[in-house]
């Protein structure tokens, strides 16, 4: 019989917790040389390379998108909420401030459901309109009340 550690699963050569650190270090907006910096008293002198580091954020894009294709058909929402929030993100050497369209479903139990987040250039009438079809095409039932910013408008046929 061959020895397997309760630790770190078989073929796996860090633990969960050194990988859900890297991924909060990942979303705060670390790069890659200051998650080695945070990490370095978990991985105890052990290399973290630029692939591990690639993999793990792949798997996490892998479930975001798989997030955000979810059927929204079983999310029974009485109130709406849209709304979009300010990241700085880097891009081409560049920080620079996008929008992220944000929905977000209040049930009749007052229990709040993000239903999808999405990056946009703008938080034009169209790029709402495009996120709100969105959920639809989803499965996402009109709401009996919709909150948005009173700055953009949407189709009354949107949500129908």
């Amino acid at each position: 019989m061959e020895w397997q550690s309760g630790l770190i699963g078989r073929y796996q050569r860090r633990g969960a917790s050194v990988d859900q650190a890297l991924l909060g270090c990942y979303l705060s907006g670390a790069n890659g040389r200051r998650i080695r910096g945070a990490l370095s008293p978990l991985l105890r002198g052990s290399p973290l390379s630029k692939s591990a580091i690639s993999r793990l954020v792949g798997r996490l894009e892998a479930l975001f998108s798989q997030w955000r294709s979810r059927s929204l058909a079983t999310e029974a929402v009485v109130f709406l909420y849209l709304d979009a929030i300010a990241l700085r993100v880097r891009i081409a050497k560049k920080v620079i401030s996008v929008p992220v369209l944000v929905g977000l479903g209040v049930k009749a139990d007052g229990h709040k459901v993000i239903l999808d987040l999405e990056l946009f250039q703008s938080e034009s009438s169209s790029c709402w309109e495009g996120f709100v079809e969105g959920m639809v095409s989803r499965g996402l039932k009109a709401p009996l009340l919709v909150i948005m910013e009173n700055r953009h408008s949407l189709k009354r046929t949107s949500l129908r």
